[in-house]
């Protein structure tokens, strides 16, 4: 029966499509902790004194969270599908967040380095600026993520699968940055790693708006629907007289 092919399948693509945007998440907690990591690690290299530029790093960009969250509610979904936002009308800002943050936290190393030789004095400003920016990003990617995949589950178990693939993220970033990556690629290329994060969550929140394939079944029963067939509907012709209908007496 092609109704519960159709059903299964469609059962199978939203699986996929909610694995994707977990994904996305995760990805998106690894590269917004890195940021942060990144941005403390400069402040603290370059102006000197670690405790305060750590402490007003994570301050402010925890903060800019806060803002980015709140600014998230502002975010619509136009379109609606039953009782849930349409995902598209979330998922394509995100993307155009995904690619902004790429591009701010790409070239935040090199960026706040330049600062700090041609301008000393509005490093402080540009530096905040840019914790601001990306903090404020970072805080904007959950809510949107987690309603996106509200459509795929229950509100307990979308927050449970969104906060807790996000601080699976946050360790492994937490982890990556001091062992691996600043000690091999340095500032400037960790900072085009945790970009390179950002596009790869633009892809997979991409992914899942692929237009769905029509199946064989479903063009079959539109073509079914759209072309009746012209004989059933077609009305009989009133000058053609039924055989059985004549008069005895003019047949003899």
């Amino acid at each position: 029966m092609p109704g519960p092919a159709r059903r299964r399948a469609r059962r199978k693509k939203e699986r996929l499509e909610a694995w994707a945007l977990l994904t996305a998440v995760f990805v998106a907690s690894v590269s917004g902790i890195t940021y942060e990591l990144l941005l403390g690690t400069t402040a603290s290299f370059l102006l000197g004194n670690t405790v305060r530029e750590w402490s007003l790093t994570i301050g402010v960009f925890l903060a800019a969270m806060g803002v980015g969250s709140y600014l998230s509610r502002f975010v619509a979904a136009p379109a609606t599908e039953g009782e849930h936002p349409s995902a598209m009308g979330l998922l394509r800002p995100l993307i155009r967040l995904e690619v902004g943050m790429a591009l701010i936290g790409g070239f935040s190393g090199l960026g706040l380095f330049a600062v700090f030789a041609w301008a000393e004095s509005a490093f402080r400003p540009a530096l905040y600026l840019t914790v601001g920016l990306l903090g404020a990003g970072v805080g904007m990617e959950v809510p949107l993520l987690a309603r996106a995949l509200a459509r795929y589950g229950d509100l307990r178990e979308t927050l449970s699968s969104v906060f807790g693939v996000d601080y699976g993220g946050a360790l492994l970033a937490s982890v990556a940055f001091p062992l691996v990556l600043y000690p091999s690629l340095g500032v400037a290329r960790t900072a085009m790693v945790a970009s390179l994060f950002n596009l790869s969550g633009a892809l997979l929140i991409l992914w899942t708006l692929r237009p769905p394939a029509p199946s064989a079944s479903a063009e079959t029963e539109t073509e079914t629907d759209q072309d009746p067939d012209p004989d059933q509907n077609q009305d009989p012709d009133p000058d053609v007289t039924d055989p059985h209908e004549l008069d005895p007496q003019r047949v003899a």
